[in-house]
This record gives C-alpha cells, sequence and structure tokens, in this order.
C-alpha cells in the first residue's frame, strides 16, 4: 500500500503470537487547504447484507461498494440496470463469465427465495433454449436496493461438488450430474477483481440421464474471498448452451473487506463530508492509509503487531472538507495480519466517489 498508517489495534490478546511484523511511526498531512480529518461519534448508517447463508458472486463483493453505488447512481444512468435482475442475469453470463453467445432472457421468476432467471439463447425467431436459471437475491431492502447473483438453479446440468460456500483450493476437484448425449464439460474459475477466469479446464465428455461427471481443475492467482466455480457444455447448436454455477470461499482468504460510504456523496467547497468505513473479516488489523483523493492523507503508524486470530467488525468515521469544486475519489487502504500458522499479509481497500461543487 501506498501509505500504510493509523495503528488499529483492538481489545484483543497478543499472547497468541505466532510471527509479528514491525513498522515504524509516521504521521502526514498535505494538499491544498487541508483540514485535519478526525474520527467522528458512532455511524448513522447501516451498510446493506445479503440474506443468510448466501454469497456475493457479482457484481458487488461488499457492502461498501452497494453504498457507494447507492450514493452516485440514479434512474437516469446507464448502471441502473443494477435494480433490474434479468439485465443483471444476463450481464452476469455475457460480461462476468464470457459467454457472449447467451444473449436473450427467456423468463424470470420471482419468489420469497429472490429472483430466478433464465437466460439463453434462440435459435430461430420462434424457438429459444435455457442455458441456466440464474438465482439473484437483494441487497438489503428498499428500491434502491441492488440485485446480486448468488447461484443458479440446478435443471438438467448441476454442479454439486464443491458444496455451495465450500472452502477451496486449487487444484480443485469438481463434479455433478448431467442429462444430455454427446456433452463436452468445460469448467472455469472466476472472481470479480479479475477481468478474465484465473483457471479454467477442458473437457470432460459426459451423457446420459442423470449421469454424474468430474473433473480436476488448477487456478492461480485467487486474492478474492469468493469465487465462482462454473461448469458449461455445447457444441450442438453452438459452443456455450448449458452452465451451471456454484460460489466457494477461497482458502486462505479472511474475507477482509473494506466498505466506505461519502455523506454527503455530492458537496459544495468547504462542506464538512462524512465517511463511514466498516471494516469486517478475520485477522488483526494492522496498519491503515487514508487518502482524499486532493491530496490530503491521514494516518499513523506503530510497533510491532503479532499474529493471532481474532474477528475483526469495525465501523468508524473520518471527515474532510474539499477546498475545490471536482470528482474526488477517497481510498482506505488497509493492512492486516492473517491467522497463524502463515501469519500472511493482506491488502485490501474500500473506495467512495465524492463530486464536489462549487460554493455558494
Amino acid at each position: 500500500m501506498r501509505q500504510r498508517r493509523l495503528l488499529l489495534l483492538f481489545g484483543v490478546s497478543l499472547m497468541l503470537a505466532g510471527c509479528s511484523t514491525g513498522r515504524g511511526a509516521s504521521t502526514s498531512t498535505t494538499g491544498p487547504r487541508a483540514t485535519s480529518s478526525t474520527p467522528a461519534a458512532s455511524p448513522t448508517t447501516t451498510p446493506p447484507s445479503l440474506p443468510t447463508p448466501y454469497l456475493a458472486l457479482w457484481p458487488f463483493t461488499t457492502p461498501g461498494d452497494v453504498r457507494s453505488w447507492q450514493q452516485t447512481s440514479s434512474s437516469d444512468r446507464s448502471d441502473a440496470w443494477h435494480l433490474n435482475a434479468s439485465t443483471t442475469a444476463l450481464r452476469f453470463a455475457r460480461d462476468y463469465l464470457g459467454f457472449s453467445e447467451i444473449n436473450a432472457v427467456i423468463g424470470t421468476a420471482t419468489t420469497g427465495s429472490g429472483a430466478h432467471v433464465s437466460v439463453g439463447f434462440r435459435p430461430t425467431t420462434a424457438t429459444s433454449v435455457t442455458s441456466a436459471v440464474v438465482h439473484l437475491v437483494h441487497w438489503g431492502s428498499g428500491p434502491n436496493a441492488p440485485w446480486e447473483v448468488v447461484g443458479s438453479d440446478d435443471t438438467t446440468f448441476g454442479l454439486t461438488n464443491p458444496t455451495y460456500g465450500a472452502t477451496a483450493s486449487s487444484p480443485l476437484m469438481v463434479g455433478g450430474t448431467i442429462t444430455g448425449a454427446d456433452e463436452s464439460i468445460s469448467v472455469a474459475v472466476h472472481q470479480p477483481s479479475s477481468s478474465s477466469a484465473i483457471g479454467s479446464y477442458c473437457c470432460t465428455p459426459a451423457g446420459g440421464t442423470g449421469s454424474p461427471w468430474a473433473a480436476t481443475i488448477s487456478y492461480s492467482g485467487a486474492t478474492d474471498p469468493v469465487l465462482t466455480v462454473v461448469a458449461a457444455t455445447g457444441g450442438h447448436v453452438q459452443a456455450i448452451e448449458r452452465f451451471t454455477v456454484t460460489g466457494v470461499r477461497a482458502a486462505g482468504s479472511t474475507g477482509l473487506t473494506v466498505g466506505v460510504v461519502a455523506n454527503p456523496s455530492h458537496a459544495t467547497v468547504g462542506q464538512v463530508v462524512t465517511f463511514t468505513i466498516s471494516i469486517k473479516g478475520s485477522g488483526l488489523l494492522s496498519v491503515e492509509g487514508i487518502t482524499f483523493g486532493d491530496g490530503a492523507t491521514t494516518g499513523a503508524n506503530a510497533g510491532v503487531v503479532r499474529c493471532q486470530v481474532t474477528e475483526t467488525n469495525v465501523t468508524r468515521q473520518v471527515t474532510h472538507q474539499y477546498s475545490a469544486p471536482g470528482t474526488y475519489q477517497f481510498t482506505d487502504e488497509v493492512g492486516a495480519i492473517g491467522p497463524p500458522p502463515t501469519c500472511a499479509s493482506i491488502d485490501v481497500s474500500g473506495r467512495a466517489t465524492v463530486v464536489v461543487g462549487p460554493g455558494r
């Protein structure tokens, strides 16, 4: 991280030492007319969440991402598709999984468990083929609660191993059942922070009625806490005709997340902007560096942080005033020490955008 600052030590015992890291102390504040940024009172907003036990596969990964979008989005913007379950499901298949031939929404059913969107393709104007039923749920509630893909409904093609929510590592054994003839099943692993799959496998033959299939896939570069495993088959009419997905937790990941909400997200010069920071996950927070986007920073550093097991769940606020109009990106970069025996260093960040107009 560019700024490793502000020691965050919480009420945990440091007697469970497994390994340690030392950091020197430093503070700095730069930028035009930068004001001191001080912690404020307890937060006034509650970050949105997903219903238990669902995992956030796509497009959002943290409550902070959702809040940031809610603060800046409007109905006439191109990102208003987050409020449409059908569009989100289709974009999941096309934009995230890379299945460009999946180009139609066949149907949508909304139940108590969320939205179930059938996506697929139309070989002719009079026929349609369902490739998968994508399962989505809302982040929180209310008219501005966006949809999140959390999995798919198994029909004639299932991915049952690994189980949903399991901890996964490479190489990963995958499998399920399929009904069909002369099928060729490929597998890929995706994470939201990567523009393409972090692992792929081709192919294993399969066929029959409810017949089992299995494969082993290797992947690398898993940095996100949640991964999407997708199996696909095709080759009769087009390359991708059916697919199924499941969500897993990446082995070795603490699931540490940083969410930031700016209030207000549209301010004027000299107006106080309050940034609510929510840090959640496992591991001991060690350092934090905040930049406000106008050259101003805040933070301090110190001491020895011992490797131990603890659960981080911290919400706090900082304030700032901008001295000139513009669009600024607030960034909170957090470092943590993961649990023993590896005591791995973990770096994550949260961001929020603030648009500042001229004062009156």
